[in-house]
């Protein structure tokens, strides 16, 4: 069996690029010493925790319109990928909040 070859299309290599920056700037706002870095943290995590979703349903929306005729093998594979792409997002967005030394009691509390 043959493969060919897709590109890699261009929100991949965007959300790439964005998830290793905020990694960078996750693991740089462990300083003690920088100023309101409780609020920049809690401004990526919010970003990354809102972001995606919006852009799943975006790409939903924008591959099936309302009114145009639905292929199912296209809306499988598309449900399948966003599937895969959750699944990265919430060990992503886990691994943000360990970074950022964030717990639950912390969330509900306000407590460093």
């Amino acid at each position: 069996m043959r493969y060919r070859f897709r590109a890699i299309p261009f929100s991949f290599i965007l959300s790439l690029i964005a998830g290793v920056l905020s990694l960078g700037l996750a693991l740089y706002l462990r300083d003690p010493s920088i100023a309101n870095r409780k609020g920049w943290g809690n401004a990526l995590l919010s970003a990354w925790a809102l972001c995606p979703p919006v852009w799943f349903l975006y790409e939903f929306v924008s591959n099936f319109p309302s009114g145009h005729p639905i292929n199912s093998d296209e809306m499988d594979r598309l449900k399948h990928l966003q599937s895969l792409a959750r699944n990265i997002w919430l060990a992503f967005l886990a691994t943000l909040a360990i970074i950022m030394e964030l717990s639950p009691k912390n969330l509900l509390t306000g407590g460093d």
